[in-house]
């Protein structure tokens, strides 16, 4: 087929004009009798002229569009520079546990999802067995996260109540930190690195599972019964709260205010208990109807609750509270 030059180009667009507009001065009957069009030195010239200011936008367009692009380079590259795995993790984790069902509606939390592509499919996956100080543990008490290099969600699955094992599948070929997360045991990252999440030197000391298009086995753990925490609580007269009392707690670190678990529990015999799946430095704070939200032991804010280390998980910690009273809304 013959290339068609710039100016059999214009001849077409020019009859194209003629035909479809009937004007340029050429008549309208040589336009009904088909007769042969010839357009005129002025005509060209001002197609032409039309034609280069429209590759002269065209160029700017692009130029804007390259400059663009080497901005949102320069952004990704100072993004990738700051997806640190210690706090991106943490922060999905903490979402989920807070505010949606443990391993459900995941896709609802697409700002931390490490694919872009839908429905994207992969070959490789991540597989292990997890223990409880040497036992299976129950049924749909723990699951297994992986996260990319970034810190970005990869995947999850639960830990079979039967035999422990767990399988996360569709994984692209990549590195993965794999850990686990539960509301009753002290969960690990990969390999034997006790959390809490949110610590940098955690995540250093963890080992990357390299993941090719296969299932990768034998990631496993064992992991500790979390510390069990009971007390107390007063009302304002110093007397205990009534047996089936219901308290909201919520647990944050002592670094900042953002809840890492919430427990509700029924008061029995005076006395309150539930576990912390992690080891480190925590607040927490018990919310019951009829009072201000408290940190313990008695404070309104955040900044002035008292701070529990944890750090000896076969010891019961204690941790009592007495309850604040006054105008709603007037605690944090």
């Amino acid at each position: 087929m013959k290339s068609i030059t710039l100016k059999s180009w214009l001849l077409i667009l020019l009859s194209t004009l003629v035909n479809a507009q009937g004007n340029w001065g050429l008549g309208i009957e040589a336009q009904q009798s088909n007769a042969a069009f010839s357009p005129t030195p002025k005509q060209l010239q001002a197609v032409g002229s039309a034609l280069t200011q429209i590759q002269n936008s065209m160029q700017d367009d692009l130029r804007r569009a390259a400059a663009d692009r080497r901005l949102l380079q320069k952004i990704n590259q100072e993004l990738q520079q700051n997806r640190i795995p210690s706090q991106l993790a943490p922060l999905f984790l903490r979402q989920i546990s807070v505010s949606q069902p443990r391993g459900k509606d995941l896709d609802k939390i697409p700002s931390f999802s490490t694919l872009s592509i839908a429905d994207a499919q992969f070959d490789g996956g991540i597989s292990g067995r997890v223990t409880v100080e040497g036992q299976i543990p129950n049924a749909d008490e723990i699951m297994v996260y992986a996260f990319n290099r970034f810190g970005y969600y990869a995947g999850s699955a639960k830990v079979s109540g039967e035999d422990g094992l767990y399988t996360i599948a569709n994984l692209p070929s990549d590195s993965f930190y794999v850990l686990t997360k539960s509301d009753k045991y002290v969960d690990e990252l990969y390999e034997n690195v006790l959390t809490p999440l949110g610590s940098l030197e955690s995540w250093r000391q963890a080992q990357k599972v390299f993941v090719p298009a296969a299932i990768i086995n034998e990631i496993n753990f064992d992991l500790l019964q979390g510390t069990v925490i009971s007390g107390s609580i007063l009302a304002s007269d110093d007397a205990p709260v009534g047996d089936g009392t219901i308290v909201d707690f919520t647990i944050t670190s002592d670094r900042d205010s953002l809840a890492l678990f919430t427990r509700q529990v029924i008061i029995s015999e005076g006395r309150y208990q539930f576990s912390i799946p992690a080891t480190g430095r925590f607040k927490v704070k018990a919310e019951v109807e009829g009072f201000l939200p408290t940190w313990a032991y008695q404070q309104k804010s955040w900044r002035d609750g008292q701070t529990l280390e944890l750090s000896d998980h076969s010891t019961e910690q204690n941790l009592d509270f007495k309850l604040l009273v006054g105008a709603a809304g007037a605690a944090g």
